[in-house]
């Protein structure tokens, strides 16, 4: 049996109500080292939990959702992977929202489709295409396809660091806008925020303006 035909078996297999598929509520990535900044490398955590409702008789309160943002690896770029280049450091890189990290089910070969750890079910954010001319951060907003969210299952490794947005509000806030509901949102544009961490500075302050 030829690779192909493995191939187009495995992924014609329907789950069936018995199949599990491991899920975690977080990753841990590995940040380069930055000697101006530290000599020790440091750990950033991707989240991914789902909001959790009010418990029986009201005993625990809900738990709203823990789904971070990203900088992730465009499998849709040209040249995809990119391996990174100084002088285009955002090369082939996109923001996402992880919705959930996940391994294949054992009933699949995983290796035979090419599938080497966990992966994660993400929604894109727009290219980095435009830069605020107040504030010099990158905006972004929602990617789209058809009216729906851009969505895509990414291998984790594709997953670069966390990031972290701020919603544009413009000259009224919505007070009453949960976080999640933020991001749901896809009419609304968000700021690249560059100050949150050195390491963040680094990149989107040092090395885009370089």
């Amino acid at each position: 049996m030829g690779r192909n035909t493995r191939l187009l078996l495995l992924v014609s297999t329907p789950l069936h109500d018995l199949a599990r598929i491991a899920a975690y509520k977080q990753a841990k990535v590995q940040l380069p080292i930055i000697r101006q900044v530290s000599p020790l490398a440091l750990i950033d955590i991707i989240h991914a939990s789902p909001a959790r409702p009010r418990g029986p008789r009201h005993l625990s309160a809900p738990v709203p959702c823990s789904m971070s943002t990203v900088l992730a690896r465009d499998p849709t770029a040209p040249g995809y992977p990119h391996a990174f280049d100084i002088a285009r450091p955002l090369a082939g890189l996109r923001v996402a929202r992880v919705r959930v990290i996940f391994e294949l089910p054992r009933m699949y070969d995983a290796r035979a489709i090419g599938v080497n750890g966990p992966l994660a079910y993400v929604e894109w954010f727009t290219a980095f295409q435009t830069l605020d001319s107040t504030t010099g951060m990158y905006i972004v907003s929602p990617s789209t396809r058809q009216r729906l969210r851009n969505t895509s299952i990414i291998p984790l490794g594709d997953i670069i660091r966390t990031c972290h947005l701020i919603p544009c509000w413009g000259r009224e806030l919505e007070r009453r806008a949960a976080p999640g509901d933020v991001l749901d949102n896809v009419s609304m544009k968000f700021f690249v925020n560059p100050y949150l961490r050195h390491h963040d500075f680094v990149l989107f302050r040092l090395l885009c303006n370089t």
